[in-house]
């Protein structure tokens, strides 16, 4: 038994020494609360994708571009585009990563010149589930902070909240 344990976790640690590619799509966003107690709802899932790559002993880059479209309002979208680096962390029957991310957010409708492009900061945490040695199914929970400021006053939009996502990575 303790040599099958032992073979088995010295097979799955060597995935972790293996370059990995990998795409998700984002499945949901729940937009944050507002000061003023309002909350804009998403319309579906999100539209995009999430790109990853992941190097032995580097970590991983992740690049996202995602639209939340509006609920109730005709046309009108939050557009996303992020950089993120995480930290992996490879167990023999999962692998973990944690890490942050920059980039843009904003509003495409017929209001969006009244409205400045805002930075959006996150944190992510993704989990790896082995299916085989090379393949993975991907989870991962992004929680984002964004919030587009007025051009003709001092108020903003609350364009954060969290997003979560699903998808399949490979190694080579």
């Amino acid at each position: 038994m303790g040599l099958f344990c032992s073979a088995w976790w010295g097979a799955k640690a060597q995935a972790a020494d293996l370059l990995f590619f990998g795409l998700e799509a984002p499945l949901s966003y729940k937009f944050d609360q507002a000061k003023d107690g309002g909350r804009f709802a998403a319309q579906g899932s999100p539209a995009g994708l999430i790109l990853y790559a992941k190097a032995p002993e580097v970590g991983m880059v992740m690049l996202e571009a995602y639209d939340v479209a509006l609920k109730n309002s005709e046309n009108s979208k939050f557009s996303y585009l992020l950089a993120d680096f995480l930290y992996p962390y490879s167990l023999p029957f999962l692998d973990l990563a944690f890490g942050v991310g920059m980039g843009t957010a904003n509003l495409k409708s017929g209001f969006a010149t009244e409205y400045q492009q805002a930075t959006a900061y996150q944190w992510i945490f993704q989990a790896g589930l082995p299916i085989t040695e090379t393949i993975r199914l991907t989870y991962s929970y992004h929680s984002v902070t964004a919030q587009l400021k007025y051009l003709s006053g001092n108020t903003y939009l609350e364009a954060g909240g969290t997003m979560t996502a699903l998808g399949i990575g490979m190694g080579f």
